[in-house]
């Protein structure tokens, strides 16, 4: 599908650039964040998910829709863009951001019959 060229620009990335992933690994949270942007197709959200996910930077705080309804439904962050609320997350969950983000979503989806 369309995440073809993404999937095949990021190998040709990776393949050029030995140690590249490590060394991004590596760098506080912010730089390596930055580093991840550059790789094709990856905007913040898949940034974040492969920082929290892969490299265990658990300040990353992945926004996509269900977690911008539910901090616009449960925390009153309604009109917020994505990057603000990813901040939210970041300042107000603190070192556990990601872990709280998970948290928040595994319950929505499972314990609220509306879905949010």
């Amino acid at each position: 599908g369309f995440r073809r060229k993404y999937i095949l620009g990021t190998a040709q990335f990776m393949t050029e650039r030995p140690g590249w992933l490590e060394e991004t690994e590596a760098l506080p949270y912010s730089e390596a964040k930055e580093r991840m942007m550059l790789l094709p197709g990856v905007g913040e959200k898949i940034a974040d998910c492969v920082l929290l996910f892969g490299a265990g930077k658990f300040e990353a705080f992945p926004v996509d829709t269900w977690i911008s309804r539910v901090l616009g439904d449960r925390y009153g962050l309604t009109g917020w863009n994505n990057r603000q609320l990813a901040e939210f997350g970041r300042v107000h969950f603190g070192s556990a951001a990601g872990l709280a983000q998970q948290f928040i979503f595994s319950w929505e989806r499972r314990f609220t019959r509306s879905g949010v």
